[in-house]
């Protein structure tokens, strides 16, 4: 029951978080540096279609739109809330220097670019991710343990 009740709060998330995502990741289409030459090579090795594609923004602090959610989840449940490093929207990565340079951190996004291009939209591989993190938490969420393998293959 719990499973299904986070599904459902996963897919009722998902409505608001993806304009949100589709408008942050034009901006960083728009403003974001090209990916280094072995970067690129790096994003490609791990399956990324259409590499040249993606751009990574360098701000401040990673935007959350679920922020004041997790906060509010962490403040009830004691379960600690954090700033992330980096956050992907399909072919934008947002990330906070000096982490937007960092081969760890944009090979773990990378694979969250792969699993976009495998959800086939945006709103899905949000409601699924959504899910993962609410059904699992943060570090068991499937596919942000892939994306933590996915890093550790290339050697980071």
């Amino acid at each position: 029951m719990r499973r299904f009740c986070c599904s459902i709060v996963a897919r009722i998330l998902a409505v608001p978080v993806t304009p949100w995502a589709w408008y942050h990741e034009r901006r960083i289409l728009r403003a974001g540096r090209e990916l280094a030459a072995v970067e690129l090579a790096d994003a490609r090795q791990l399956g990324v279609c259409s590499p040249e594609r993606v751009r990574v923004l360098a701000v401040d602090r990673v935007p959350n739109p679920l922020g004041p959610l997790f906060r509010l989840l962490s403040r009830s449940t004691g379960i600690a809330c954090f700033d992330p490093s980096g956050l992907t929207l399909r072919y934008g990565i947002f990330a906070v220097p000096p982490m937007d340079r960092d081969r760890r951190l944009l090979t773990h996004e990378f694979v969250h670019i792969v699993q976009y291009q495998q959800a086939g939209s945006l709103w899905a591989f949000l409601w699924r991710y959504i899910y993962q993190c609410l059904a699992d938490g943060y570090v068991g969420a499937e596919w942000e343990r892939e994306a933590r393998a996915g890093s550790s293959r290339m050697g980071n």
